[in-house]
Formats: C-alpha cells, structure tokens, sequence
C-alpha cells in the first residue's frame, strides 16, 4: 500500500484536550510511519480537517482499539487491517461499531466473496478502502462523502429467510448490475484498476462456505455468477512480490518522499512490543 500526501506538512504531535467541541477521529495501526502520515494529514491547516476533527490516542492493537473506543467513544476510526491482536478482525470491528463509532476499514488483502468483508457489510461498515495506494484526496473523500449500504453492498450476500422467522437461511449473489445501478461509488471505488482486484474471484471465493452447500442452485454454484456488462469489466490485477503475512512481526515499510511503500509482507504493522 502507498500513502501519498503534500509536501511541507509539519507534524503535530499534541492532541486537543478531551472537551473539544470537534468531532473526535482514532488511528488503529501499530506502524509508526502511518500514524505520522494520518496525524500530519488531521493536522494541515492547509486541510479542512484540522477544523473538524481532533485526534485522540491511537491504538496499536486490536484489543486497546476496543478500550479505547469503549472509553473514549471516538466518532471516527481509521482502522488498518494489519493491526495486530488476539482478537479476530470480525469481532473487533463488532465491539468497535458497537460503541457508535463510524468505521473506515483499510485493506489490500480482501476481495469480494471474503466473509470478513461480509461481516463488516452488516455490521454497517460502508467505507472499505481496498487499494495500493491512498492519498489524502481518497482518504478525505471517504470521510467527507461516507459510503452507503448500496455502495458496498457487493460485499455480502442477500439472505433470504422465510417471514415466519425459523428454517433455512437462504442466500444469493450480488447482482453487480443493480449495485452499479443505484450506488454512486461503486464503480469508481472497486471496478476500475487498481481496485479491480476487489471484484476478482467471486465464485470460488464465496463457494468456500461449505455451511450452505445444501442450500440450492441459487445459491454460490458455478456458472451463476451475474454478468457484467462488457464496457467496464474488472481485470485481474498481480502482484507478484505479495506475500501472504503470517501472524507475529511484519517488517515496517520503508518512507521515501512523502510515501509509504509496501514491503515483503505488503503494508503491515509492528507489534508495539517489537
């Protein structure tokens, strides 16, 4: 992931006071260099977010992001994926959006068909930034324009249940058609390169599900996928220097020129005890 910003940005290492009238914003990422790149970026008086935001301590794992969104019941949190903890991400982000917090998820490892993207689509986290790069005009557009349902709607299936509330949990696939139909973002956010990747693999991604194999044909079968129409059809996108990370310490990326680049393990976090 890469994190592109102006240049001359001076950072500001003082946080505002607990009574600040502005609505409060909380960093979840345990590498430094992305919380220098977020604090300078909330902080640039050139910026209108300096007016509307004031910056609470961050939280370098999962488990302090929960206590700290607990006690300090941030209004906005910035949350990395690479974040360590014993925590899985689902429950994580449950008891964070169980505090009121609007959440803005940062990824470069998901894709449509993923059920932690699932999970997060009905926990109502709309605002899923799943791309290589950032630069602070993405990350001021997501929190100045919040996503809506529709907007990350091709994120999770439809359940269908019957009316009386009991028996089988039916479920079926998004309809690209209608999603880019009624979201304003969709198409731009996920269907245009590099962010195609988001939309890869649908299929055999959501078919691992084995839960719901008895379901029926209407449900995650090959060959049911709903075509796209031909003009703007998400391409595969590889990188060929990704590694998956595995669990434990993931190397820092190194910063150049106002940029964050990622590193063997793609854009990671440290553990706060490294």
């Amino acid at each position: 992931m890469v994190f592109t910003g102006t240049s001359g940005i001076a950072s500001n290492t003082k946080y505002s006071d607990e009574s600040d009238s502005r609505n409060s914003v909380m960093f979840v990422t345990g590498q430094p260099g992305v919380k220098k790149w977020l604090l300078d970026m909330f902080t640039d008086e050139n910026l209108p977010l300096h007016n509307d935001f004031v910056v609470i301590p961050d939280a370098v794992t999962r488990e302090r992001a929960v206590e700290y969104a607990r006690e300090k019941r941030p209004k906005l949190v910035l949350f990395f994926e690479t974040t360590v903890g014993t925590l899985s991400l689902s429950e994580t982000l449950y008891e964070i959006r169980l505090s009121g917090a609007r959440v803005i998820y940062i990824s470069t490892q998901r894709t449509m068909g993923d059920l932690v993207l699932e999970a997060l689509v009905g926990y109502g986290i709309y605002d899923l930034i799943l791309d290589e790069s950032v630069t602070i005009q993405t990350m001021m557009d997501y929190i100045y324009n919040p996503r809506k349902f529709e907007d990350a709607a091709g994120f999770a299936r439809k359940v269908i249940v019957p009316d009386s509330g009991f028996g089988v949990k039916n479920f079926e696939i998004p309809n690209l058609a209608d999603i880019r139909r009624f979201s304003k973002h969709f198409e731009d956010d996920y269907l245009v390169d590099p962010a195609a990747r988001a939309v890869q693999g649908l299929g055999n991604r959501v078919m691992d599900d084995t839960a719901h194999q008895s379901v029926g044909q209407r449900i995650f079968t090959p060959g049911q996928q709903t075509e796209q129409p031909q003009a703007r059809q998400p391409q595969q996108v590889q990188n060929p220097n990704y590694v998956k990370p595995k669990f434990g310490f993931i190397p820092q990326a190194p910063i150049e020129s106002g940029q964050l680049q990622p590193g063997q393990f793609g854009y990671g976090d440290i553990p706060e005890n490294i």
